[in-house]
């Protein structure tokens, strides 16, 4: 499906795409106005699969120049406010490290375990290329219809 907008000086083409490998599930729009494509993902990776660095680059260097991805990495890295570092997460933070990829993310736990034995801890988070960090904000929503709390990210064409 295509749906297409159009002022007097804008054209908008909005195309969604599916990603869905083993390793990583994403439902992608790709937003072409003039003079640049945007794309929104939602992600999903599996906890049970390691993603190695070479396949994280491959993805994400795929969505383009101009992107805003965020969802259930299940990539853990202190850096975004994960309580501790897993292998994924390294990955994921040497492929964003070197190729001028940004992280947003709350810096608390966006996953609730109902295992007493587990601990919440942060989960969710967003990547962006091409989205100033002052054009963003981003918050914890407290609906837990799920064992995950869903992230609001705003996107603004001004300072926020």
């Amino acid at each position: 499906m295509q749906t297409q907008l159009s002022s007097s000086n804008i054209l908008q083409t909005l195309r969604p795409i599916t990603v869905n490998t083993n390793n990583i599930q994403s439902s992608i729009i790709k937003i072409t106005t003039i003079p640049r494509t945007r794309v929104i993902a939602a992600n999903y990776s599996p906890p049970r699969h390691v993603i190695s660095s070479e396949e994280y680059k491959d993805f994400l260097l795929h969505l383009g120049t101009y992107f805003l991805l965020a969802g259930d990495w299940n990539a853990k890295h202190t850096a975004w406010g994960s309580r501790l570092t897993t292998p994924k997460g390294r990955n994921l933070l040497h492929v964003m490290q070197h190729n001028n990829l940004n992280y947003s993310s709350t810096s608390e736990p966006t996953y609730w375990p109902a295992d007493l034995k587990k601990t919440p801890d942060l989960l969710d988070f967003a990547i962006t290329n091409g989205i100033s960090g002052i054009y963003s904000s981003i918050e914890s929503s407290l609906d837990l219809e799920s064992d995950h709390s869903p992230i609001i990210i705003t996107l603004s064409t001004s300072p926020i």
